[in-house]
């Protein structure tokens, strides 16, 4: 079978492991949840400070050749 051989089909359930029905999800209530949040809004902050770091290099780089 064709979905054997690319593994697309869960063994356990033999039901396919990825579809396009709606999966709800939210987050846990207390503080599991609240450290989520801080965590994305974190991860977030990093990639800012990251880009903004690596174009502040760049351009001092070609200023001063």
């Amino acid at each position: 079978m064709l979905a054997d051989a690319l593994d697309i089909v869960d063994s356990g359930t033999n039901r396919t492991k990825f579809n396009a029905q709606f999966n709800p999800y939210s987050l846990p209530g207390g503080t599991d949840g609240w450290l989520a949040i801080l965590g994305t809004f974190g991860l977030w902050i990093a990639l800012l400070i990251i880009i903004r770091e690596t174009l502040n290099g760049l351009t001092r780089r070609l200023q001063h050749g």
